[in-house]
Order: C-alpha cells, then sequence, then structure tokens
C-alpha cells in the first residue's frame, strides 16, 4: 500500500524542537555520510564510526572520534562549476558509504565506497545542462570520475587501516547520483551496494532499466564465499564486462533490485526473531517526490519511468519541456503499465512545495528506553533540504530538516508528523539533517538514536578548507 505524506513545515526558529530532546555528542565534524558502529570483544557498549565526505572514517576513543581510515588523497570531492558568490563548493562526491563486515571481531573488514576521477584525461560526456535530446548512446571512453568499493583491514588498537583489495570500480559519467551511506551488509553476511543511475538529468543512458548496466541497481556481492584473492581493478560499467574483465568476480555479484536513481540510507527493522525488513530511501528528480522503500529481491522501483506515483515526464522540472518529447515513448509505458510492475513504495514522499533534497532512514527499533518509548517499532526517517534546487549556481543554501515516524502495521502505514525545524544556520553556510542512526546495544538499556547534521552539497569552501560544521546529536528524550 502506498500513502503519500504531505509535509507541513514548522517554522520553529530555534535550533531544537519544543518535542524532541536532543543532546550535543560530537561537534567540528565535517560532512558526515553515514554512522555505523561495532561492538568489540570485552565492552559493554558498542561505538560509532563516523564516516565523513572528504575521506575520514572516525571511531570513538576515550579522547572522542579519532580517524581510523584516512583516504584524502584518493578521494575526488570537486565537480561543479566555481562561483565566488557561492561561500561553498556543491558536490555529491567523496566517501560516501560504509559497511562493516558481520566477522568485524576476527576479521577486521570493512567496506568503503568513494568517488574518485578518472585515471586518465580522455573523452567526457556531453554537457549535462545543455543537453537536448534523450535516450543518450552510453560511450564506455566517456565518463569523469569512477565509484569505487573497497575492502579495508582495519586495527583500532593502532587506529590504523590498509586496503585489501578493489572490489568493484564503476564508470561514473557525471557527479551527482552517486548513493549515499549505500553500503549495507544483508542477514547473511554478504555486501549490499546502492548505486545511482550516474547522474545528471532523467538517467540519460537509461542505465536504470537496463539490467546489464551496474548503475540504477542494488547489487549483492557475496563476501561471504568471495575468495580473498578475487579483486577487480578495471573499470567496468556492465555485468558483462565483469564477466569478460573479472570472471573471478562475476559468479559473485548480482543484481539485487533495479530502477533506482540516487539510493541513499540502507536500515533495517530490528525484530526479535531477527527477521530484518531492509528499508532505503531514493531521491526523486529535482526533488518533486522522494521515495521510502522497502527491499525486496528482484524489485523494479520505477525509475526512470516514475518516481513516487507519478509519471516522470509530468513532473514539473526545469528540464520538462526538453524532456517530455523525447520521452513520449517512456511516457507511454508509464501510463499502460500497471501497478504490479513497479514495486510501490512505503511512502512516495510528495515535497513538491518545499523541496526536500534528500531522505534518510533510520530502521525501525523494538528496544527503545523509556524515555524515548514513542520511537519504538515505528519506521524512523528524516530529510534535509536546500530549497531552492534549480541546478544554477550559486545553488540557495536556505533549507530546513524534519525528523518524521512511520508506524508499520503489517502492510499497512499510517504517518505522523513528529518534529520540524528550520535549518540550523552557523556562519554564512547551513548544516541540514544528513544521517540517522538506530545504535543497537545488546548489553545495556536500550538502542540509541544519532542523529547527523551537516552540508553533504557542500563538503568544502570555497577557500578550499573543510566545511566543519557537522554534528551529532543524540535523541534522549521527549516533550509531552
Amino acid at each position: 500500500m502506498k500513502i503519500y505524506l504531505i509535509l507541513i513545515v514548522l517554522l520553529i526558529t530555534i535550533v531544537y524542537s519544543d518535542k524532541a530532546i536532543l543532546e550535543e555528542i560530537y561537534t567540528g565534524l565535517g560532512s558526515i555520510t553515514a554512522i555505523k558502529s561495532v561492538t568489540l570483544p570485552g565492552e559493554s557498549h558498542s561505538r560509532l564510526i563516523v564516516v565523513e565526505q572528504q575521506g575520514l572514517v572516525k571511531i570513538e576513543t576515550n579522547l572522542g572520534l579519532e580517524p581510523i581510515v584516512d583516504i584524502r588523497s584518493l578521494v575526488t570531492l570537486s565537480g561543479a562549476a566555481e562561483d565566488s558568490a557561492n561561500p561553498t563548493e556543491y558536490s555529491e562526491l567523496g566517501l560516501l558509504g560504509i559497511a562493516i563486515h558481520k566477522e568485524f571481531i576476527s576479521n577486521s573488514l570493512i567496506y568503503l565506497y568513494y568517488t574518485t576521477r578518472r585515471e586518465d584525461i580522455g573523452p567526457v560526456p556531453p554537457n549535462c545542462f545543455s543537453r537536448k535530446e534523450y535516450p543518450l548512446a552510453f560511450n564506455k571512453k566517456e565518463y569523469n570520475f569512477l565509484a569505487l568499493v573497497e575492502e579495508w583491514k582495519v586495527d583500532i588498537n593502532s587506529l590504523s587501516s590498509a586496503l585489501s583489495r578493489t572490489i568493484l570500480k564503476v564508470r561514473q559519467p557525471y557527479l551527482n547520483n552517486n548513493g549515499l551511506n549505500n553500503l549495507f551488509i544483508f542477514p547473511n553476511g554478504n555486501l549490499g551496494v546502492g548505486l545511482g543511475d550516474g547522474g545528471c538529468n532523467y538517467d540519460p543512458f537509461e542505465f536504470a532499466q537496463n539490467k546489464d548496466a551496474l548503475l540504477g541497481k542494488i547489487l549483492v556481492v557475496n563476501i561471504v564465499t568471495l575468495e580473498s584473492f578475487i579483486s577487480c581493478n578495471k573499470a567496468v560499467s556492465f555485468f558483462s564486462e565483469i564477466k569478460e574483465e573479472c570472471p573471478a568476480l562475476y559468479n559473485h555479484i548480482g543484481s539485487y533490485a533495479e530502477g533506482v536513481r540516487n539510493p541513499t540510507s540502507f536500515s533495517f527493522d530490528f525484530r526479535e526473531d531477527d527477521e530484518e525488513n531492509i528499508y532505503f530511501a531514493d531521491g526523486g528528480s529535482n526533488a518533486t517526490f522522494q521515495e521510502m522503500n522497502v527491499l525486496i529481491p528482484s524489485s523494479d522501483y520505477g525509475w526512470v519511468n516514475r518516481i513516487g506515483d507519478e509519471c516522470t515526464c509530468l513532473l514539473s522540472d526545469t528540464n520538462s519541456d526538453n524532456l517530455c518529447s523525447p520521452y513520449n515513448q517512456t511516457l507511454s509505458k508509464c501510463i499502460t503499465l500497471q501497478g504490479d510492475d513497479y514495486t510501490p513504495a512505503i511512502s512516495g514522499l510528495d515535497y513538491e512545495n518545499t523541496k526536500a533534497n534528500s531522505i534518510f532512514t533510520a530502521g525501525v527499533s523494538h528496544n527503545i528506553p523509556p524515555e524515548i518509548r514513542i520511537f519504538e517499532g515505528k519506521l524512523l526517517f528524516g530529510s534535509g533540504s536546500r530549497i531552492n534546487n534549480d541546478f544554477k549556481f550559486p545553488r540557495s543554501l536556505d533549507g530546513y530538516s524534519e525528523l518524521r515516524i512511520v508506524n508499520p502495521i503489517g502492510n499497512e502505514y499510517d504517518d505522523g508528523v513528529y518534529y520540524s525545524q528550520n535549518l540550523i544556520e552557523i556562519d554564512d553556510t547551513l548544516t541540514f539533517l544528513s544521517s540517522i542512526y538506530h545504535k543497537q546495544n545488546e548489553f545495556s538499556n536500550g538502542d540509541e538514536i544519532f542523529i547527523a547534521f551537516s552540508n553533504n552539497a557542500a563538503p568544502l569552501l570555497k577557500n578550499g578548507k573543510v566545511n566543519n560544521r557537522g554534528m551529532i546529536l543524540k535523541l534522549v528524550g521527549v516533550c509531552t
């Protein structure tokens, strides 16, 4: 069942809502792209692991958050044109995802997802903002960036790390739609990888509906049986290329689901019987719609033909005049398909008036302490936004953040606004909700909920310095 949630933006001028009590845990961080945790032998509480977009992975110690992985020299952050009137540099690039191996205690393995520039200087894809025709034929030589999935071995005692192998190196034509917080571990221990559609607008190369293409898919990598010597250092775009270039990997990787645009924040329903449902969000084009989905194997989530419950071509968009005529065939397909042809979203979030840019899920906990009991058994999610999303530079830095809950009852979903707030403004840059995380605590009085605020769209200032307005807050209570 699909229910559309109409957002009501409450104009609250204070930093924190009068309904949620948030405690500052860490401040002065870079743009936060993911939060995870790990419990070490002999410890009663799990430690937070925080990923910063510029290329740092930090872990909690007695001294606070300290770096354990530093790949800043490998990560590409910048990709957009600069404008002196804009105090920040827009970017959807960087270190974007992390997953912790299910047997981390014994093997110390983590997985990272980040972007870098192509190794050579070669032809690039057509200019995204001047293109007039869809779809484009993809030339494997025409791309700007690479998205890498790597396995790293870390030593928490010495706060050090080393690259074990490169599992995947995917051509990324444009700078956007790279996914965010898009690595996760399936309940069986395998690695999940959410890949965006390659960027620009409306999937110009039609990757998401091309079953051979890697982009626009949620992949599964069988790391449980993947021998340690298997790697893939070749740039690839298609499963058929993996079969040719990295045949040892081919039998260990596959498409779990397709038809996604910019998948983010994979999270779980932590049920007592270990039947874990996986949730994820998918960003709509030009922020008109945002989807929140249950991950179902072999599903097609509809992109580029539709987002939420709408035919893509019918949405109001800056490039709609250039889109609809060449996409008549796609529009016809969208209208004639029945509802069962696409996997329905839990909720298509209609942000048409407020222009939310991203949505983040935090999963469902059934072990919530009394002071925040209202969240027990609820799917918690939030959104962060720049109100102006017109693909022009400088982009507006005005926006807001929201935290919301959905109450799952069987296959039915009731929605309710829990709290809403303005963006936090610090100097001339803004920070908005960028991640939510349920930290499971098996040996304490309940799970904890952490919320990150940062500006993932602007990890760097124009002077090249890190935009260190990132902060992590803990949800510690509720005002009744």
